[in-house]
């Protein structure tokens, strides 16, 4: 039987995930309501899937996923927000996420991925990203305007990466410590970006990013 942890701070959405994982032939093995409580109950129960919200306490800068991911690089997740902005920012980084769905899909969408997940992960079998319909439509349609964004196609995925870290107020010791490189190797990284983007300052680059969708609202720091 599939082993799933829910992480969410709504204890009526935890409660309502939990019984239709249930009446699915699904084994909830823990609901905890923090980033911190997630850590801890992952190291206890080893569940198959974890589900959680990346909006609850705890989750600030989503740095509890590199935390999890170093503690077992095999972890399945399967992110659920509410707020679909987020989306570009968690798609940047580096993480094995292994779905993205919003909290509007259908519930049934998120069983059969799970399964999916679940199967893949006992056959040994590559899975590609799982994601919601409405999800997969918002990726869809910008991949349809790709053509008005060729000046961040010159970037490499590292740098789009380390770009969109940037433009959400991190620290470059601590984008190094999540890529395992030097702070050196993210001051390198940040000069490429600058000179691919014919930009000469901090302000041209966060104007950049919030052109195209990578940041939320003016976070942007010079580090």
């Amino acid at each position: 039987m599939k082993k799933i942890m829910i992480a969410d701070d709504q204890r009526l959405f935890r409660q309502v995930l939990k019984r239709g994982f249930e009446s699915n032939s699904m084994a909830v093995v823990a609901t905890v309501s923090s980033g911190d409580e997630l850590l801890e109950s992952y190291r206890r129960v080893k569940p198959d899937v974890v589900v959680v919200d990346i909006l609850m306490p705890g989750m600030e800068g989503t740095r509890i996923f590199s935390r999890l991911f170093r503690y077992d690089p095999t972890a399945k997740v399967v992110v659920l927000t509410s707020d679909t902005i987020h989306l570009h920012q968690m798609q940047s980084y580096h993480w094995p996420i292994t779905g993205f769905f919003s909290k509007n899909s259908d519930f049934i969408e998120l069983v059969n991925a799970i399964d999916k997940i679940y199967t893949a992960s006992v056959t040994q079998r590559t899975l590609g990203t799982q994601f919601s319909a409405d999800i997969a439509h918002l990726i869809n349609s910008e991949n349809d305007d790709e053509g008005d964004q060729s000046i961040v196609k010159n970037l490499s995925k590292r740098e789009i990466q380390i770009f969109s870290q940037l433009l959400n107020g991190r620290r470059t010791v601590d984008i190094a410590e999540s890529f395992f490189i030097s702070p050196k190797t993210v001051s390198v990284h940040k000069s490429n970006i600058m000179k691919k983007l014919g930009v000469r300052n901090n302000l041209d680059l966060l104007r950049i990013g919030m052109q195209f969708g990578m940041v939320e609202s003016a976070q942007y720091q010079a580090h």
